[in-house]
């Protein structure tokens, strides 16, 4: 479950700061979502029995290569992916907690040219 304490939003034991001028758009029991224009930011937690590399390879856009992430003492997995119709790009990092639940950060930029990856990137480490 989600709780905001300290001014970030915490889960099984990590923080999320809020995204500097993004719009809430959804929140519930193991995620919320925030909003700034065409780019979507998302993260939680979820059960799930598929590993971190499975879940990350099944989706409707083709994914990159997964390649490994850090943030403090978290290690994980992270993916770009791309769809041309719409015209969608997204980087997701998921990490295995010692709960069994996974947890996710999600950037998904609708239009060309919406934002890099380097940029997608970033706001993860903002935010984590």
């Amino acid at each position: 479950m989600l709780q905001i304490k300290n001014g970030k939003i915490q889960t099984e034991g990590v923080a999320f700061s809020l995204p500097d001028g993004f719009f809430i758009e959804r929140i519930d029991a193991n995620a919320c979502s925030f909003r700034l224009g065409n780019i979507f930011l998302q993260m939680g937690v979820e059960e799930s029995p598929a590993s971190v590399e499975e879940i990350l390879l099944d989706g409707e856009h083709k994914p990159s290569e997964i390649f490994n992430v850090t943030h403090n003492d978290l290690q994980g997995k992270a993916v770009f992916s791309y769809a041309s119709e719409p015209t969608v790009h997204g980087y997701e990092e998921r990490f295995a907690l010692k709960s069994g639940k996974q947890l996710f950060v999600l950037v998904e930029a609708y239009g060309e040219n919406a934002i890099s990856n380097e940029q997608m990137q970033a706001l993860v480490n903002s935010v984590l």
